[in-house]
């Protein structure tokens, strides 16, 4: 169309200026429609991947958005929050808005919250409502939020997780974490790390109380049989405590994730780490270690009988009140007992610590020569040490050691195998059989009620600037 159109002064001269009064006194038509610009600004291909992880990994994520419930639906299929990406799914899904959310009583709220995972036009105060009411079904909410109205939202929730980069400093304030790059997939990321922190830590557990109980009842138990000699002297135990058990234990630490970490349910509140199952190996390893211990110990001395063996050396004794009481002598028999018990123990232990990598998966795989270094190195280093301790001179009469033949050795290696395949049996059959039993005794219950864990999510806009949890 001309411009400007016939009969039509533009004031000034101005031929560029578009005025409402040139717009209502214009003929009609004289603008011509050329097109229309859609701007679609996606979910992060990682935000959709990290809902996807989160879904398998049994936490719930809920958007909250000022948007339209179209909007806002469009976004959540796209997230894999509801039906199918790009589809309808068997049927429509729940979408609350604003004003319903206004309109209902907290009881209404408390029946539908579980169920509905997208909320349009939300406001502030809505979101106050939602946490309280996840809160009050059993639920730990964590939500996010960067602006100043999600304050008190990120304030009333469990975890309040606000964004390090768009996020206000009274967000900031409120949240008690902060997420640096302000991405979904960070969170999911850092539940993944929880849960192998977690794992780390029932592992060093459920090694080192089996073994220290190990070290222990292998001398005591001794006394209780009437064995000839002690099978392990004071600096043995000493030097198993200090040195091979703090060794796994550090290896243990720095295993990675398991496989299927992100595919376990998330455990019950007021799980505690000492609970059934390090109770169990208390008992079940402990009980192989000392049997293997005295075992070993008992059929060196019935190898070489004591009138064969007139071989002695000495060995100082300390006194009750820590002073040394003198030398006795030790034959060269029990000393060869005492490195076999002690050789024993400490290589049980590492096969032990094989068994303890994975706690709920078999340990009777090709991944278990790799995914850790440090598992082999302190392996290597504490059979070096081991073998220096037994056939160096004066370093094997310190440690009332001495040199072990082959046969013995072979009777080490093959308990060592026996250890490691019936703690793998006892994964297979432990929490089918052995578990209930446990249960039954009322043995470390929970102290809170046993409630699934749910994640809570937000999004601001089409983009999804923000999500929540609930953990």
């Amino acid at each position: 169309a001309p411009w400007p159109p016939a009969g039509v002064e533009l004031a000034g001269g101005d031929a560029q200026e578009l005025s409402a009064d040139l717009v209502l006194k214009a003929p009609r038509p004289f603008l011509t429609l050329a097109g229309l610009v859609a701007i679609l600004d996606p979910p992060r291909e990682e935000a959709i991947e990290a809902c996807g992880v989160a879904e398998r990994a049994g936490i719930q994520v809920k958007m909250i958005t000022g948007d339209h419930p179209a909007t806002a639906e469009a976004i959540a299929r796209q997230l894999g929050i509801v039906g199918g990406c790009g589809g309808a799914g068997p049927e429509r899904p729940l979408v609350l808005t604003g004003p319903q959310l206004d309109r209902m009583s907290d009881g209404e709220l408390d029946a539908q919250v579980m169920r509905c995972h997208v909320f349009a036009r939300a406001s502030p105060e809505n979101k106050i409502k939602i946490v309280k009411s996840l809160q009050r079904v059993g639920q730990t909410c964590s939500m996010t939020g960067d602006g100043v109205n999600d304050a008190p939202a990120l304030k009333a929730a469990n975890i309040g997780v606000a964004m390090g980069i768009t996020g206000t400093d009274v967000s900031k304030e409120a949240a008690k974490m902060i997420l640096v790059d302000d991405n979904f997939a960070t969170i999911v990321r850092a539940v993944r790390e929880g849960r192998r922190v977690w794992d780390n830590l029932v592992k060093i557990l459920i090694y080192n109380m089996p073994v220290n109980l190990a070290q222990g009842f292998s001398v005591f138990m001794s006394y209780v049989i009437d064995l000839e000699h002690v099978p392990l002297t004071a600096i043995q135990v000493l030097y198993i405590n200090m040195i091979t058990s703090v060794t796994m234990g550090l290896m243990l630490a720095m295993e990675p994730c398991e496989d299927n970490i992100m595919e376990r349910p998330p455990r019950r509140r007021g799980k505690r780490l000492f609970g059934r199952m390090v109770m169990w190996h208390c008992i079940f390893v402990a009980t192989i270690l000392v049997a293997c211990v005295l075992g070993m110990f008992a059929w060196q001395l019935g190898r070489e009988p004591a009138e064969y063996h007139a071989d002695t050396a000495t060995e100082s004794l300390p006194a009750a009140g820590g002073r040394r009481s003198g030398i006795v002598s030790v034959p060269s028999r029990v000393r060869k007992a005492r490195a076999c018990a002690f050789n024993m123990l400490v290589f049980g232990e590492i096969a032990y610590a094989i068994n303890c990598r994975y706690i709920r998966e078999s340990s009777l795989s090709a991944k278990v020569l790799w995914g850790n270094k440090w598992c082999w190195v302190s392996i290597g280093v504490t059979a070096a040490l081991q073998i220096f301790f037994t056939y160096v001179p004066y370093v094997d009469e310190f440690f009332s050691n001495d040199a072990i033949d082959g046969e013995a050795w072979g009777r080490i290696i093959g308990l060592c195998f026996g250890i490691f395949a019936l703690v793998e049996v006892e994964k297979l059959y432990g929490p089918k059989y052995v578990m209930p039993v446990f249960r039954k005794l009322g043995l470390c219950r929970p102290t809170v009620v046993d409630l699934p864990q749910k994640v809570v999510g937000e999004a601001g806009e089409a983009r999804v600037t923000g999500l929540a949890l609930v953990c």
